[in-house]
């Protein structure tokens, strides 16, 4: 299966799907550090309504954001080896983060959603609105799919 594909489609068993939210927990990563560039390129006032726009929909600062991103893939990884070795404990340990980051990702594919409608509002050019739009969509999907793959999780252990 191609590593698209594998992104792309809810796992079907708990081994997978811990490995697939790691490999999704490095993209929502990844796709918050390439928010922050897009922020940073803004102007001064631009930057600071987007910035705001941000933590008033997705919850948090873009930096804490990043952070937190960045400080959940080793619990994931730390997760998929207990459920490899069967560790109901260290599972049972970090599940409650698990479900906790669950319910801040709503509010992160929430912030690219109503995003993806304002930019509706604004960009004229038409393939600038279809890029912008595509990139936007593309980040929601991801998370709500991470969203699934930790529900799977939470109904799997």
């Amino acid at each position: 299966m191609a590593e698209t594909d594998f992104l792309e489609k809810l796992a079907s068993d708990l081994k997978t799907a811990c490995i697939q939210s790691i490999e999704l927990g490095k993209r929502i990563e990844n796709i918050l550090v390439e928010t922050n560039k897009g922020f940073e390129k803004q102007g001064k006032v631009t930057k600071k309504i987007a910035l705001r726009m941000f933590k008033k929909n997705a919850g948090m600062k873009i930096e804490e954001w990043i952070q937190y991103a960045s400080s959940t893939i080793p619990e994931l990884e730390k997760f998929s080896s207990a459920v490899e070795n069967g560790d109901i404990e260290v599972q049972n340990q970090i599940k409650p983060n698990l479900l906790e980051y669950k319910e801040k990702l709503r509010h992160l594919s929430d912030y690219y959603e109503k995003t993806a409608d304002l930019v509706k509002k604004f960009l004229k050019d038409p393939e600038e609105l279809k890029n912008s739009l595509e990139g936007l969509n593309n980040s929601r999907k991801r998370i709500d799919l991470f969203i699934q793959v930790i529900q799977l999780i939470e109904k799997e252990t």
